[in-house]
């Protein structure tokens, strides 16, 4: 997972109003085990992906008495992006195209 961002300050960064900007990367190896129960077996299977995300906020950074309040509101937008699997070991195993 990499991660990169930035804030500005519009008066200082130690206290007032500010703008946060963080960009994220990162990959995804994912194995599955299942147990079905009832005799029906395990399902085994495997993925691999990526996510990427944004985010953008408008804050304001208080130092109050030793503690530092920051609120802030923004949004952030994420994407998954998930290979195909096919599970084996049972007839209830699961066989998914792509997801994004």
């Amino acid at each position: 997972f990499l991660n990169l961002g930035a804030r500005y300050g519009l008066t200082s960064l130690e206290r007032g109003m500010f703008v946060d900007a963080n960009a994220s990367a990162g990959y995804v190896d994912y194995d599955s085990k299942r147990e079905l129960g009832g005799g029906l077996g395990t399902a085994k299977g495997d993925t691999h992906g990526n996510l990427t995300g944004a985010t953008l906020a408008l804050g304001y950074r208080a130092p109050l008495n030793g503690v530092i309040l920051e609120p802030s509101l923004g949004f952030r937008v994420s994407h998954l992006d998930l290979q195909g699997f096919k599970e084996k070991g049972s007839e209830l195993a699961l066989d998914v195209d792509g997801i994004k």
